[in-house]
């Protein structure tokens, strides 16, 4: 993941799609690589290395991840973010800190980055 990243979406979306991805449809899937595929084109040193990436090669591109697509990197992933959320309910698991209620990294973390609090289990490795 690019530093950028981080600064382009929100905490929750970063989560949900990082843990969560498994739950995107074809269509959704296809158009987040497209997009970072051009984060990557956009931060590319080498100019064969940014064409190669901005061309999709090898990616078929339908109308709905084009509609996806054009909608930009940020309000796709937030859209993609609330569908997860909204249709797999059940199965997605916010790990939020019991003392700050930070979201976590990770939805097994057992240790807040916002506070440094830990609910680990001293019996644990």
């Amino acid at each position: 993941m690019f530093e950028s990243d981080s600064s382009l979406d929100d905490e929750l979306t970063r989560y949900v799609l990082a843990h969560y991805g498994r739950y995107c449809t074809e269509s959704e899937d296809l158009a987040l690589r497209v997009l970072n595929m051009r984060l990557k084109a956009e931060h590319a040193q080498n100019p064969d290395i940014q064409r190669k990436l901005a061309e999709h090669r090898g990616l078929e591109l339908t109308p709905e991840v084009q509609r996806l697509v054009a909608a930009g990197r940020v309000p796709t992933r937030l859209a993609i973010q609330k569908r997860l959320l909204r249709d797999h309910a059940a199965d997605i698991f916010l790990n939020y800190c019991p003392k700050c209620s930070a979201l976590c990294r990770t939805p097994l973390a057992r240790m807040c980055v916002a506070c440094g609090h830990s609910w680990r289990d001293p019996n644990d490795g």
